[in-house]
């Protein structure tokens, strides 16, 4: 608690002084800056993937599968209310003061989960389940809010691949590296792991915002030209981000309490990190062959719309074998259409959005709406499990 106190007065700190020392970067654009944010999102999502299954883990260690929904509903709502705020300080801070803030704050977060533990299991459980759900899962968007000022569509077709592709490695990289961890030097290894990398992630996001100078801002003239085509097509991707959140719960808990029934302690987390970086290895495979011939032959539209049909593929598996396979192909269905078909054509359909209702509109959807699909998919389950 007094690690999360000190992370909280750190980024009150760091966003003053951020106010005070920010210029406008009047540079060329960095030199290998994609290679650098590339590294960047690698090692984000790792980091998420480690955090992930250190979550899962231990909350299924300390609590029985039924009661992921009773979790899956005050998670949604914090992460919706966590979403408001870090919309409006997003764009009052700007990304390049924000980004790199949510990080270090997230780092030092996740490690004080090892200051609560020695006192409630059962505290730390939903404290950790809370902050991954809420937190963690906004440092991409963050990350991303970043890119999207310093690309422009063209440029970020194929800039976006390659991070994305990154990105997937980051996830396998992340996966093993936490099983392993876990298995030589236990759980808590994996947490304290896993802060590092974020505050490692964060003090690369400083040097980005101060050295890579954005784009210049999309004119006041033509961001009022068509006001409710924007506004409808935002409503377009938070209704698809909120219906993919809402599927992917009730995938989830299908996956974790099938891999629950078998599996305890630190063989579980170890299970989920090997899974995971199962999963991303394809991803990635997938990400380097077919994604970038998707994007320039049907455009990020039609690219995401594969992902339904590799659900309802995946979803074959449970006519033919037992929970465990079945739960574990769906899931891993989901993950693998989301890395190939929707990550990079996600990010690229904000690029064309002018730059202020981007940035007050891009955390509500990425993690506001999905956040209201997670509580909707939670909702559900607990209903189905009730009655």
């Amino acid at each position: 608690m007094v690690l999360s106190g000190v992370a909280v007065a750190y980024y009150l700190v760091y966003i003053a002084y951020a106010m005070k020392n920010s210029t406008s970067p009047t540079a060329q654009p960095v030199r290998h800056g994609t290679a650098i944010v590339s590294a960047i999102a690698g090692m984000t999502v790792g980091g998420a993937v480690a955090a992930n299954a250190a979550r899962d883990a231990l909350f299924l260690d300390v609590f029985p599968a039924s009661d992921l929904p009773w979790v899956m509903i005050p998670s949604a709502i914090a992460t919706l209310l966590f979403a408001v705020v870090a919309s409006a300080l997003l764009r009052w801070l700007g990304p390049n003061r924000f980004g790199p803030g949510l990080y270090l704050l997230c780092g030092a977060g996740v490690v004080s989960t090892l200051a609560i533990a020695p006192a409630s299991a059962e505290v730390a459980a939903v404290f950790l389940y809370l902050m991954v759900a809420a937190i963690v899962g906004s440092l991409a968007p963050a990350m991303w809010a970043m890119l999207n000022e310093r690309y422009d569509p063209t440029s970020g077709k194929a800039a976006f691949s390659r991070i994305a592709w990154m990105g997937t490695i980051g996830s396998v990289v992340g996966g093993l590296v936490a099983e392993r961890v876990a298995k030589y030097f236990g759980n808590e290894a994996v947490l304290i792991g896993v802060g590092g990398v974020f505050l490692l992630s964060g003090a690369g996001l400083v040097w980005v915002a101060r050295a890579w100078p954005t784009l210049p801002s999309v004119a006041s003239s033509e961001a009022s030209d068509q006001p409710p085509v924007a506004r409808r097509y935002l409503l377009a991707l938070a209704a698809l981000t909120l219906t993919l959140a809402l599927g992917g719960q009730v995938i989830d808990y299908l996956f974790k309490e099938a891999a629950s029934a078998e599996l305890s302690g630190e063989g579980l987390l170890r299970f989920f990190a090997v899974f995971y970086a199962a999963v991303g290895l394809v991803g990635f495979l997938g990400q380097v062959s077919i994604t970038p011939r998707l994007l320039n032959a049907l455009g990020p539209g039609k690219t995401s719309a594969f992902v339904p049909i590799a659900l309802m593929l995946g979803s074959v598996g449970g006519f033919f074998f037992g929970p465990m396979v079945a739960g574990s192909t769906l899931r891993a269905s989901r993950g693998v259409a989301k890395t190939i078909f929707h990550r990079a054509s996600y990010e690229l359909f904000f690029v064309p959005i002018p730059t202020d209702l981007k940035r007050s509109s891009k955390l509500l959807i990425d993690v506001g709406a999905t956040s209201l699909g997670g509580g909707g998919g939670g909702a559900l389950l607990a209903m189905l499990l009730e009655y």
